[in-house]
């Protein structure tokens, strides 16, 4: 859907404006990997063998086709083309060991890399969605803004000439807060004792 670099993806999610979509991404993206995770590990007891198995197999989907696209982004050969076994193999091997680790400190950092992936591609989306309808949403004001052709350019000479010149402000001294009077510890009753 959209264009840009892994950087600028994530540049984009974490931008001020775009907090809210992230959050959204986080809670739309995320919560397929972080509820995969729980079905597998708490409630199947890592046997993939029930019916509740399919259920995981389509999150791991789900998560791996974004994964997937991001490593394409991210893994590049010398000639600059997407590196299309790195990138099958890193998404295999993130998705593996969310899934199918015994170490459980493993499972958790592999959850925590597919949680945020999935949540900065989601909300990266939903901010262009945003931008991209308040834009069709906007009138053009480009004709009522342009410039008559009776307006005649002015100098940056005269320009200059008409701003004064502003002096430096002048560093003023603040008065310091007195200070209290600095009162010697006593030792405590068992240092004299020693």
């Amino acid at each position: 859907m959209n264009k840009l670099s892994t950087v600028a993806k994530i540049r984009t999610a974490f931008a001020k404006r775009n907090l809210l979509a992230t959050t959204i991404g986080m809670v739309k993206g995320g919560s397929i990997p972080a509820g995969t995770f729980v079905l597998y590990h708490l409630e199947m007891h890592n046997d993939p063998w029930q019916a509740k198995g399919l259920i995981v197999l389509g999150g791991l989907i789900y998560s791996a086709k974004t994964v997937y696209g991001w490593c394409r982004q991210v893994f590049r050969k010398d000639d600059g083309t997407a590196d299309v076994l790195k990138a099958l193999g890193w998404c295999a091997g993130i998705e593996g060991f969310m899934t199918v680790s015994s170490t459980f400190a493993l499972n958790c950092a592999a959850l925590g890399l597919l949680i945020l992936i999935n949540a900065v591609a989601t909300g990266v989306s939903l901010a262009m969605e945003d931008e991209a309808m308040k834009a069709a949403s906007q009138p053009d004001l480009a004709p009522a803004l342009s410039v008559p052709a009776a307006v005649t350019p002015i100098s940056l000479p005269a320009v200059a000439a008409a701003v004064p010149e502003v002096a430096p402000a002048k560093k003023v001294a603040k008065p310091r807060k007195a200070r209290a009077p600095r009162v010697a510890k006593r030792p405590a009753k068992e240092e004299f004792l020693n």
